[in-house]
């Protein structure tokens, strides 16, 4: 239930929902088997500014968030960059269904991921969404002395969508017809 105070923050009751929530989500990853295939180090933080292509070839840069943890993070973590700031859409659909085909054949030829990726997929990008929205309220210092009129549109967008969002539980991709979710 959306709560009713200014929309730079969670609600109390709602953030002591989410906090059970997000320990509950933490533990569903923790609790996944590991292997080879589905856990290594992980970059978590690919999106277009950390990308390089020089002579055809593609080279990931900016290690400095880089994890032990499923390859699920990184898949979650490209796709919710990939359309972070844009309103959810047909056309976020669409892009989320080529971005995921060619992103898997990449990530195909070099592990074998099995089912239970696309089964976590939605898990993933809601843990992306719920630690981008609590990382936008350090960085702007909402919680403190930040103005939340301050900031842009597009960032204030964001904000509302992702409360909205975490606070009513949807997928990250509403109604997503993709083949992985």
């Amino acid at each position: 239930m959306p709560s009713e105070g200014p929309i730079e923050t969670i609600s109390e009751s709602s953030w002591q929902w989410h906090d059970g929530w997000f320990d509950a989500l933490i533990d569903h990853f923790k609790s996944q088997p590991v292997s080879r295939d589905t856990f290594r180090l992980i970059h978590q933080d690919v999106h277009k500014d950390n990308l390089f292509v020089d002579d055809g070839r593609l080279t990931i840069l900016d290690f400095d968030d880089a994890v032990y943890g499923p390859f699920v993070f990184d898949i979650a973590n490209a796709l919710g960059f990939s359309i972070w700031d844009k309103p959810v859409s047909t056309s976020n659909r669409e892009f989320a269904d080529f971005y995921l085909t060619h992103l898997m054949k990449g990530y195909e030829k070099e592990n074998h991921l099995g089912q239970s990726w696309k089964e976590d997929l939605p898990k993933a990008l809601k843990l992306f969404e719920f630690i981008h929205y609590i990382a936008f309220n350090m960085d702007y210092d909402l919680a403190g002395k930040g103005s939340f009129d301050a900031l842009d549109e597009k960032t204030k967008s964001v904000l509302i969508r992702y409360r909205r969002s975490i606070e009513e539980d949807l997928a990250y991709i509403e109604n997503t017809f993709c083949p992985y979710m």
